[in-house]
Order: C-alpha cells, then structure tokens, then sequence
C-alpha cells in the first residue's frame, strides 16, 4: 500500500489497491494494523454535513480510491477554470500538487483539502491543474513544478492529488513529542511567522457554539504544550518574531533561552475580558520578575516592549529584527552541539527549584552529577580538556 505520513501536515495518501475501513476509534490497513489515527476519523464525523456518516458502521474500500468515495458523497464543486493558481504567497514553506483535468472531479477535494490546510499553517500552496508539457506524460510534470518553485522557499512539499488533509490542526504537542523522541534532535527552537509570534487563544473559537469549550481549550491544549516544554530535557529556545499575547506570551516564558525582535512586545491580555493568566503565567512570571512586577502586568495588562523585557529578565536578550531568526539558529545550534544529557539534567534540576528548599535541592544537585558524570560526554569532554582539542560531543 502506498501511503505516507507527513510530519509536516498529517497528510494521508491512499493508492486504489489498499484494503482500508473505518469504524469510530480506529483507521487501519487490515494487513497491517499499527497505525491508528482515531483523531483524523472523529475530524470526519465532526463534519458529518459535509462528508458521510460513518459512526458504528464499517465501510470498506476495494478497487477504487478513498477520494473518488468522497467525491461520490459531496455536492459537485466547479473546478476553477485557472491552470495555475498560488495560495498565500511568500511563506517559508510550500506546497506543490498538480492533476489533470481527466480526474479534476475528485482531485478538486484534495486541492481544498490542502488549500485549507495551508492557509491555516501559514504555507504557501501551488497548484497546477493540467500537465506542463502537452508531449510527455503528467509524471514528468512533477519535477518541473517543483523547480518552479524550490528557490522561493526554504522548504518544499510535494503533495499528491489524492491527497486529503483530515486534521488541519495538528497539534503543537505532538511535534514537540516527535522532537523528544527523536535522538537526532538535541535541541528545538520555536517562532513564529509573520507579524506576530503567537496572539492567543481565537476568540470567535470559542465563542462559537459549536467550537471548543473554554476548560478543554486550556486542560487538552495549552496545559500539554507548557508541561512538555518543561519536561523535554533538550534545550529548549524561543524566537519572539512580533507580538507575545496571552497564551503566547506564557509560552515563551516556558521555554529554557527566549529571545526576542526589537520590535516584538509581550502583553498579559486575560484581564481585558475577564479572564487569568493560563498556561503557566502565574507560575512563571511571578518567579522570573517578582510578584509586585507580575501582578501589575496581568492586571493592567500593559504592554511590554522587548527591551523593557530584557530588562526586567523575562527574556535572555533582544536582538535586531533583520537579524532574529539567524541568531536563534546559531543559538540552537550550538546548544545542539554541547553535551545534552548534560544539559538536560541541568533543567531537570532548575525545574526543581523553583518548590525545592535548599537541603532537596543540594541533594538532587549531588544525585544529577553522579549521573552526568558517567556519560559519554563528560568523558569526552575531559579527554578534550586535557589534550588541548575540541570536544566532539555525542549527546550520550
């Protein structure tokens, strides 16, 4: 079966030949049933005016492509006319599809589908909607739309046209989790992109009825990601590329070295509508600048510019806007390049100070020592010392 998963946009692709049903809770190859995303399947029903109703019922799929049931089961959609069009100009990222008009009434859904998914990540989406060239087969017109495009971003993606997004939400704490798991990772930075790092909570969300409730928002999102931020023991850095509001604003205080653009500004907005400082604020802010300082912010929810918050020591210092996103990396990297279990017992033992008393925290700082003391690092490190050469840390 061909399909992939990409850490990108949980995008799935499904080729005609697979043996594929669906239930409730589970979406499996019968072949091979590892792989469950519970969570792409309830996006589906949650849409049930749209899509079918697939709730306790199996439907199985043989001999023809998911996207050509979907397109069965949707009201007909007018194909633009167009043979080229770019969604959301300029971004970091893009994506590129192409069809043909032989198969355009199905792979009008896939082209919503990323479209959608594209607009909402801040992605660029390029789309063809006939081969490039009238004389050789539409295969061949893939590598040619992606070097249309390869030197206008700094990361491509090639997306099928039976391609369709289930969650255009993938979850923050999900990537966070793949970059804990993963050994090759030592270190992760955080930004944003565009005007603002990270506005906060959308309002019309939940307002809107049939949205998330308030409780669930802060319990199943924000409280996840601050709690992995802290518990990740790889170093952690945060780019402020613009504006740090509510939510936004606690995260970066969340992360182990914050910097932030000479432009950026941070702002305790709960009190505006009546509502206290989440994900971590009130256990980060008051610690960091005192609690007079803490206080005053989340109350009158002033305005704080990056020097100002330089100052105060809520970031580890500002730097130019032109300049912000090269430094955070040389940052990052460097921290990739030291000794990371090293580094990780190192925040392990901050998290701890901030409820241990002095007795706890000496003993944990003996316990921890022990242990970085018998890595590879550490030895390496020594070994460097003596022979007067660079260290060639491994992160073990």
């Amino acid at each position: 079966m061909a399909r992939q998963l990409h850490e990108e946009n949980d995008s799935i692709e499904l080729d005609k030949n697979s043996d594929i049903r669906f239930d409730e809770d589970k979406f499996t190859e019968e072949t091979n049933p590892t792989y469950d995303i519970s969570s792409a399947v309830h996006d589906i029903q949650s849409k049930q005016n749209e899509f079918i109703k697939l709730k306790n019922e199996w439907i199985k799929f043989k001999d023809y492509d998911f996207l050509d049931f979907v397109a069965k089961n949707l009201p007909k959609r007018e194909v633009p006319k167009e043979k080229y069009t770019c969604y959301n100009p300029g971004k970091k990222i893009g994506i590129v599809s192409l069809y043909t008009p032989e198969i355009s009434e199905y792979a009008i859904e896939s082209e919503i589908s990323i479209r959608d998914y594209a607009l909402k990540q801040g992605y660029t989406f390029h789309v063809y909607r006939d081969k490039l060239s009238e004389s050789s087969h539409p295969n061949w017109s893939k590598p040619q739309a992606l070097l249309n495009h390869i030197n206008s971003h700094e990361t491509i993606i090639w997306m099928d046209s039976d391609t369709i997004i289930f969650d255009t939400n993938q979850k923050f704490e999900s990537i966070l989790k793949k970059c804990e798991l993963n050994p090759t990772v030592r270190a992760i930075l955080i930004t944003g992109e565009g005007k603002a790092f990270c506005a906060g909570q959308d309002l019309q969300e939940i307002t809107d009825p049939k949205g998330p409730k308030l409780d669930s928002i802060v319990r199943d999102h924000y409280n996840p990601i601050v709690e992995l931020i802290r518990a990740i023991e790889k170093p952690i850095v945060c780019a402020v590329n613009g504006v740090a509001a509510g939510a936004g604003a606690n995260i970066a205080l969340a992360c182990d070295i914050t910097v932030a653009a000479t432009s950026s500004s941070f702002i305790q907005a709960f009190s505006k509508i009546g509502l206290i400082p989440d994900s971590g604020g009130t256990f980060f802010l008051p610690r960091i600048i005192g609690r007079q300082k803490a206080a005053a912010l989340m109350m009158l929810a002033d305005k704080v510019n990056a020097e100002d918050a330089e100052k105060m020591g809520m970031i580890y210092k500002v730097i130019a806007d032109e300049i912000l996103q090269s430094e955070a990396k040389k940052i990052t990297k460097k921290l990739a390049s030291l000794p990371t279990i090293g580094l990780g017992l190192t925040k392990r033992a901050l998290n701890k100070s901030l409820t241990n008393d002095l007795t706890t925290q000496l003993a944990l700082e003996e316990e921890l020592q022990t242990k970085a003391g018998k890595t590879f690092d550490y030895k390496e490190g020594v070994s460097a010392f003596i022979d007067k050469r660079a260290p060639k840390f491994k992160g073990k």
